[in-house]
């Protein structure tokens, strides 16, 4: 390939980024989203410690959240069996800060940022589902949905020889080529939906 799959990451960030904070509202949505990580204070935003937190009414009432859900299964799988071990939790852990450095460093942000992201993605995971299926929060769980979805892709495609999948080289030349509303909204979702077998 003529491209590096850092780059590819890079570009799919920088996509989810531009289409969530445009020029002309980028500190409206930054602060909306500290708003909201103020709101759920009292939850903890510890991934490590999000793990051990992990049941069955979490994961059916993540329907509105599938993009945590896709990385948490595709992370530790230990999760679906409901065995934990420190293991589980160290490497969970590790994904996520992974995670949100990664975009911090695709995007260009302070680390103040990436951080923000960081413990409100958690808080997300464990608050009541009416707060994320409210209405004042559709952008953010747009937002975060799209982040953790595109993490996946791209770990996925740090393990394959993507040069000969078809699939995978016709996600890139979309990336390319495609206006970052159509990549979030279409792209990116049309990939998850079609290829399940992702994570």
């Amino acid at each position: 390939m003529q491209v590096s799959l850092k780059m590819v990451r890079k570009w799919g960030y920088k996509k989810i980024y531009s289409e969530f904070f445009p020029s002309n509202t980028e500190t409206t949505f930054l602060s909306e989203l500290t708003d909201l990580n103020t709101v759920l204070g009292d939850i903890t935003d510890s991934a490590y410690s999000f793990v051990t937190q992990w049941n069955y009414s979490i994961d059916k009432s993540l329907d509105s959240y599938e993009g945590f859900k896709i990385f948490a299964d595709f992370i530790c799988d230990e999760l679906l069996s409901g065995s934990i071990t420190v293991s589980a939790k160290r490497r969970f852990n590790y994904n996520w800060v992974e995670l949100w450095s990664e975009f911090g460093r695709a995007i260009e942000c302070y680390p103040f940022e990436s951080n923000l992201y960081a413990s409100l993605g958690i808080r997300l995971a464990l608050c009541d589902k009416e707060i994320r299926i409210s209405s004042d929060n559709v952008q953010a769980m747009s937002f975060f949905n799209s982040v953790l979805c595109w993490f996946v892709v791209a770990k996925k495609m740090d393990s394959l020889d993507i040069s000969m999948d078809k699939k995978y080289l016709d996600l890139i030349e979309k990336l390319i080529v495609s206006s970052s509303y159509e990549f979030v909204y279409g792209v990116l979702p049309e990939f998850m939906l079609e290829g399940s077998n992702v994570y």
